[in-house]
């Protein structure tokens, strides 16, 4: 494998020869480009598996408020049980998800970041 130059103090890191030779040939700004469309892909993929665990959570509570009402027949309107779960999956996802939503607010400082730089280049 063909190594780059590395600045003074790094050890210079293995590049495969076609990552170098894009590298070679691209502004610093196209090269943040790039890194900027990771660090995006990473924000929304942590962000459907956010929406995804809370449109599940609310599916798992509008069922349970749902088999409540089977049981003990309540008489519950279907509407009524959903904008139920919807209340309770709001609370409950707060808490439950904590560490994702955190995760989700680092990746946006990162993304924020990166367009900082690339609006002073």
């Amino acid at each position: 494998m063909k190594r780059q130059s590395a600045p003074k103090g790094r050890p210079s890191q293995p590049v495969s020869p076609e990552i170098a030779a894009l590298d070679a040939h691209q502004a610093p700004q196209t090269r943040l480009a790039r890194i900027n469309r990771v660090a995006r892909s990473k924000l929304v993929r942590l962000m459907m598996y956010y929406t995804a665990a809370r449109l599940a959570l609310i599916a798992g509570l509008a069922v349970i408020i749902m088999g409540i009402n089977a049981i003990f027949d309540l008489e519950i309107p279907g509407v009524l049980a959903l904008f139920g779960a919807l209340l309770l999956g709001f609370a409950i996802s707060a808490i439950m998800f904590r560490s994702l939503r955190r995760r989700i607010n680092e990746e946006v400082m990162v993304v924020d970041e990166k367009r900082r730089a690339m609006r002073t280049q």
